[in-house]
């Protein structure tokens, strides 16, 4: 029940952000492009989140870690992998800002096409 309230009210706040809050009946295309921006904003603002909370998780590991051998290794994989995912994602987003600017397509907006409709 609470995940419902949850999509509807992203969905609500999707298309309102996206027209401006005037009183628009929304349509699936205003849906769609509102809801996948909003979903990339998100999923981009998560990863950066999750990576800073285990640099700080590796960073207190390695602090009290001592001279265990075993200890400063698995801090050590914390924190290059908290970088590493950190680097893959920021790459991955520029990879497809970069791609999108040489073809001339926005891929933070999604669009279906449907057979009869004129996609833009």
């Amino acid at each position: 029940m609470w995940l419902q309230w949850v999509v509807v009210s992203i969905i609500a706040l999707a298309i309102a952000d996206r027209v401006g809050a005037q009183a628009v009946i929304p349509t699936f295309k205003m849906l769609e492009s509102a809801v996948f921006s909003r979903l990339i904003s998100l999923a981009l603002a998560g990863v950066g989140l999750t990576s800073f909370v285990m640099l700080i998780i590796g960073g207190y590991q390695f602090l009290f870690a001592g001279s265990e051998k075993e200890k400063n290794q698995k801090a050590a994989n914390t924190i290059s992998y908290a970088i590493g995912g950190l680097v893959l994602t920021v790459s991955a987003w520029v990879v497809l800002n970069f791609v999108g600017n040489i073809v001339g397509v926005d891929f933070s907006v999604f669009n279906i096409c449907i057979p009869g409709q004129v996609c833009t």
